[in-house]
């Protein structure tokens, strides 16, 4: 056995040493080693492994945490545990990774572990683990959660283990690029807000058509999605979409229930005439778009809110919202070759940002 001196914050604990567990053939510590320890020795142990900088290890820490499956080692590994009055995961020992706590909750049945299972209500996986979770498993007895953010979680492939978490209002999946299947979605009937921006392998959502809440919904930068037909039935639903990987616009003119918001930044479009017929936009943005000369195509979109055309320098008039009546906010910041703002003196209650 190797000799291990345990440290906490970077400081060492002489005084406690102890011993790291054999690991068996397939590279995994053994159990049974961790028989002729202490309590306090094994829960050492353990927290070591779970704060390790490398994933696997810290794998290996909840694989003896379950094989042990010790009312006392839960109990102290989740001692200095809880959820505030907001909600929200409290970790005093924040060397274990909310991952790793949310795992041994999930699998535990002493007294905090249930506490936090019928308390929290919001949970956000900390930064340093999100890259190595593949599937979301760890949260299945989780199911008083109602606001969930997985963002950035780029190897995740699988969510199936949300299924049971039909209290879920909110969820942010911003950024999971592996992320091919959300079927298990179609479960989550309370969901009113859904972010799936930069889930880059996503091409089919066809489980949202279950999800008649839904009244928030991000679809920006989804480069491999091509149809959002399965939304038509959604009323009052608030769409964000990017268009640089959409090219069947029409499709959208049938999606009259839906409300739109698009972003078009840093697009090379010189007009916006293949919007024409997109009455249900509420929210456009054009920042950055350097040869767009003019906002004509938007001349029927009469429930537009708000536009912004920052930094669009080539743009010389804004004819086109001269009816734009529901017209609020107008940024034209950075718009060196706008010379006629006639297009928008009649709209009194828009506000101007130049």
């Amino acid at each position: 056995m190797n000799q291990f001196i345990f440290t906490k914050y970077g400081q060492s604990f002489d005084e406690l040493k102890v011993e790291f567990p054999e690991k068996t053939q397939d590279g995994k510590n053994d159990v049974n080693d961790l028989e002729n320890h202490s309590v306090e020795e094994n829960v050492e142990i353990i927290k070591n492994l779970l704060r390790s900088e490398d994933f696997e290890t810290k794998k290996n820490g909840l694989e003896l945490v379950k094989k042990l499956n010790k009312s006392d080692v839960y109990d102290q590994l989740l001692s200095v545990c809880g959820v505030d009055e907001e909600g929200k995961l409290m970790n005093e020992d924040y060397d274990i990774p909310e991952y790793c706590i949310c795992e041994i909750v999930n699998i535990s049945e002493v007294s905090k572990a249930k506490e936090i299972k019928e308390k929290l209500n919001y949970l956000e996986i900390d930064y340093f683990n999100k890259k190595q979770i593949e599937n979301l498993d760890f949260l299945s007895n989780l199911t008083n959660i109602t606001e969930l953010s997985l963002e950035s979680c780029e190897n995740l492939t699988n969510i199936d283990g949300l299924a049971n978490l039909t209290n879920i209002k909110s969820l942010d999946l911003y950024g999971c690029s592996s992320l091919k299947n959300i079927d298990s979605l179609a479960k989550l009937k309370n969901l009113t807000n859904l972010n799936l921006g930069s889930c880059s392998s996503l091409e089919n959502i066809t489980s949202l058509s279950e999800l008649e809440k839904l009244t928030e919904l991000s679809l920006n930068w989804c480069s491999n999605l091509t149809n959002i037909d399965c939304l038509a039935n959604i009323e009052d639903l608030n769409v964000s979409f990017s268009q640089r990987f959409f090219e069947d616009w029409d499709s959208l003119a049938k999606l009259t229930k839906i409300k739109l918001k698009l972003n078009f930044n840093n697009s090379y479009l010189d007009n916006v005439d293949f919007l024409s017929n997109l009455t249900n936009i509420t929210e456009l943005s054009f920042n950055s778009c350097k040869n767009l000369t003019n906002v004509d195509g938007l001349a029927k979109l009469t429930q537009l809110t708000d536009l912004n055309l920052y930094s669009c320098s080539s743009l010389k008039n804004l004819d086109g919202l001269a009816n734009l009546t529901e017209l609020r906010t107008l940024e034209i910041g950075g718009c060196s070759s706008l010379t006629n703002k006639d297009g928008i003196a009649n709209l009194t209650n828009l506000k101007v940002t130049d």
